[in-house]
């Protein structure tokens, strides 16, 4: 099953934002004059936005038999569902395959961590610790859920 990442404001400013200055600041000014300097510029502008597109809308998580497997952009990890330890929530803004600060943190194997953040955080949830009923989930988690 598929779920996709929340979105929130500071992540849809900080992408769009970007798309937006690097259209404007250096996609626009590179057709005004034909140099090699310009298409270089533009090459390279096109890249990134493309790259920041891509982030936007690839960003998501994909739960299959018994893998997890994380997506943003050209970026994927994996992990194996039995080796999740432990869920707990957290605000983080530092680079992960979610594109939101309200996140979830995942413990896996000895000393791993990953944070993703699904929009849809109680099925999600619920279909890992179907999968993996030793999940330890945090008291944040389980009084919000119910869990």
């Amino acid at each position: 099953m598929f779920f996709i990442s929340k979105r929130d404001v500071f992540y849809t400013f900080l992408i769009w934002g970007g798309i937006v200055v690097g259209f404007l600041t250096v996609i626009l000014p590179s057709f005004s004059t034909l140099s090699i300097l310009n298409v270089i510029v533009l090459v390279l502008g096109l890249i990134i936005i493309g790259w920041l597109i891509w982030i936007w809308f690839s960003t998501g998580y994909f739960i299959e038999k018994n893998t997890l497997k994380m997506q943003g952009g050209p970026f994927k990890q994996t992990i194996n569902i039995q080796k999740i330890k432990k869920i707990t929530k957290e605000k983080s803004i530092v680079t992960a395959p979610a594109l939101a600060i309200n996140r979830l943190l995942i413990q896996y194997g000895n000393y791993k961590y990953v944070s993703i953040s699904p929009k849809q955080e109680y099925e999600f949830i619920k279909l890992l610790m179907s999968k993996n009923p030793q999940i330890q989930i945090d008291d944040a988690l389980s009084k919000l859920y119910k869990i």
